[in-house]
């Protein structure tokens, strides 16, 4: 795992660790090239402490 990036997503409640390849870093912003998908719900906030099928309870969404 060493070097490789994932995000967590959330599906039906759980959570699912995706690996994902990443592209141009800017200050605190970093460029997503693949592992992820338009709709797909990920994780920004307490992401860090999140285990591969965790169960979670969404208590707020942000949509772009």
């Amino acid at each position: 795992m060493d070097g490789e990036r994932f995000v967590a997503v959330e599906e039906a409640g759980v959570t699912h660790l995706r690996r994902v390849e990443t592209g141009i870093l800017d200050g605190d912003r970093i460029q997503i090239v693949s592992g992820v998908a338009p709709g797909d719900r990920v994780v920004v906030v307490g992401q860090r402490d999140l285990r591969d099928g965790q169960p979670l309870n969404v208590i707020s969404e942000v949509v772009e």
